[in-house]
């Protein structure tokens, strides 16, 4: 599957969920699609019980899955078409750093004509929570401030 904007490579780690599908049916049959289908069931139900009746703990971490799912399923959805009139910075973790397969994130660069990294000291996981969160809005307000 060759997907605009992307290599080769980067589309092959696109699959839609009815591609998953039929990988599933091709290789369990109907009985592999209802033990997905009970699988997911029992994520979500999961997922909501540890939204409602969590401790702090439990509802971050639940959060936190929420939010890898919506980035997943938007890296899969998007397609870049050209150069965008507005500069883009990336904000990254200094564990995301020193993580070789995370230098694919610096493609951006390609899409604008104004591309800025600013690294943060932060893991990738608490990048959000404080006392981090407070780095990444310094770097935020500073950027806003040149605009």
């Amino acid at each position: 599957m060759r997907v605009q904007g992307l290599e080769p490579w980067e589309s092959a780690r696109i699959v839609t969920p009815g591609a998953q599908a039929m990988q599933v049916w091709r290789d369990s049959g109907p009985l592999g699609i209802a033990e997905a289908i009970v699988r997911r069931s029992r994520q979500w139900i999961e997922r909501q019980w540890a939204l409602r009746f969590g401790g702090a703990d439990v509802r971050r971490a639940a959060h936190q899955d929420l939010v890898e799912e919506a980035c997943r399923r938007a890296f899969g959805q998007y397609h870049a078409e050209g150069v965008v009139a507005a500069p883009i910075t990336l904000i990254r973790s200094t564990e995301y750093v020193q993580e070789e397969e995370k230098s694919r994130h610096l493609d951006w660069g390609k899409y604008t004509s104004e591309f800025q990294v600013h690294v943060v000291e932060a893991g990738h996981d608490t990048i959000l929570l404080e006392p981090e969160v407070e780095r990444v809005a310094d770097v935020i307000h500073r950027r806003l401030g040149r605009c």
